[in-house]
């Protein structure tokens, strides 16, 4: 809720008013009061007495609390001047301006504790909902780690059936083999010239020990 107040025609140059506004501007109502009151410029006072007169309003009109308040906005704005005349040396006259200047101010209610809940709300939900992301993407990462380790081991198991089953064919067809030459060799037959000429053989090699 704004309030707003004005002051018209203070007979003070804009130019040393804004010096005192300057330091107003911002300020929450106490601090304003406390600061006027020890600042040593004619336009102080003026500025005093339209503050007291906007936390008046405030405080009757719309029932706000003189702790929440603070200034918005203050406008220091010229007003009509007024000519003077002096006059001067070889019956010549120079000119007065006698600046004028209005001041409108601005409060408005500020509650800290509102708006610090507002923001602690805020934060609170968004790390609520940050958290609850951050948990549907670990629960997802964990389903794709599971489905890969399964993947993984199947393809470890299939790999470890193709070697197994190799190896057994291998080791069947060595069988085979074996069981093949063994078959041959008892099944030769012994040649009736393969014989005799074995029998000649060991006949000379006895003739040749006899001898001896």
């Amino acid at each position: 809720m704004k309030v707003k107040a004005q002051l018209n025609r203070i007979r003070i140059a804009p130019r040393k008013v804004r010096l005192v506004a300057d330091l107003i501007r911002g300020k929450k109502v106490e601090e304003a009061l406390v600061l006027l009151g020890n600042a040593v410029k004619k336009s102080s006072l003026p500025l005093e007495k339209l503050v007291k007169s906007v936390v008046a309003n405030a405080e009757n009109n719309f029932k706000l609390k003189k702790s929440d308040l603070y200034i918005t906005e203050i406008l220091v704005n010229e007003g009509p001047t007024l000519k003077r005349w002096m006059p001067r040396a070889y019956g010549r006259a120079s000119k007065i301006l006698k600046r004028t200047s209005h001041v409108t101010l601005v409060v408005e209610e500020k509650v800290e504790e509102k708006i610090d809940t507002d923001k602690n709300n805020k934060e609170k939900n968004k790390l609520k909902q940050t958290n609850k992301i951050s948990a549907k993407n670990e629960k997802m990462l964990k389903e794709k780690q599971k489905k890969e380790i399964e993947k993984d081991e199947e393809k470890a198991l299939d790999k470890l059936t193709e070697g197994s089953q190799k190896i057994e064919e291998k080791i069947s067809e060595k069988k085979e083999k074996l069981s093949q030459k063994e078959v041959i060799k008892h099944k030769e037959v012994v040649n009736p010239r393969n014989a005799s000429r074995e029998t000649g053989r060991t006949q000379k090699i006895f003739k040749k020990t006899s001898k001896k």
